[in-house]
Order: C-alpha cells, then sequence, then structure tokens
C-alpha cells in the first residue's frame, strides 16, 4: 500500500504519498525479521530516488515506512538497508543506520 499511496476514495482528504514515484515492488530486495526488528533492504535505485526529496519529505518517507511496518505483531523496530549496507543517508538528512522506533508525531502535520 505505501509504494501505491493515498487514493482519491481515502477517508481523509489532503494526504500525501509516502514513498517516492518510481519505487516498484521490485526495489524491495528483501524483508526479514529479527527478533523484534524488521530489516528492510532496499535498492541502489530506490535509494537514488530518495536524494532530490527535503528534509521534511524525507522524514514523511522514513517514519511513514517505520510506523507502518512497526504495526505489524511483534515489530517494535525497523532497520533499513540500502544495497545491503547501513551507510550515508536515505537523502540527507537522516542516517540510515541503526534501528528506527516508531514514532506517530514525526509525521504529524
Amino acid at each position: 500500500q505505501l509504494l501505491h499511496g493515498p487514493e482519491y476514495t481515502d477517508s481523509v482528504p489532503g494526504l500525501l504519498p509516502v514513498l517516492p514515484g518510481g519505487m516498484k515492488d521490485a526495489d524491495w530486495l528483501g524483508i526479514s525479521r529479527q527478533n523484534d526488528t524488521l530489516l528492510v533492504n532496499i535498492s541502489a535505485a530506490a535509494g537514488a530516488l530518495f536524494k532530490p526529496l527535503d528534509e521534511a519529505q524525507e522524514r514523511l518517507m522514513v517514519y511513514g515506512m517505520v510506523n507502518t511496518l512497526s504495526r505489524l505483531g511483534g515489530v517494535s523496530k525497523v532497520a533499513f538497508f540500502i544495497d545491503g549496507k547501513q551507510e550515508g543517508t536515505f537523502a540527507r538528512y537522516i542516517d540510515l543506520s541503526g534501528v528506527f522506533l516508531p514514532s506517530a508525531g514525526l509525521v504529524a502535520p
């Protein structure tokens, strides 16, 4: 659903997409679970789509994914990898390394 973004039929008007346009199913290289941490590996091609995002868009993307994925039963943290590595930032502002905890307040307008 994150790939599809908001639909005109959504009950809340004015929703913004969480992920940048151009991401495909194939950009999700792997998702696995280690205890209460979900490990998400994204392609380098998708990582390149993140680079033009501004700080607010990057925060929306990262915590939109974290908040959504942490709703899965038994998942309380999410770790991201781009092409198997936790180096650098998603776009320019949020460090990719470590784990992310859900935080609804970071994506609320």
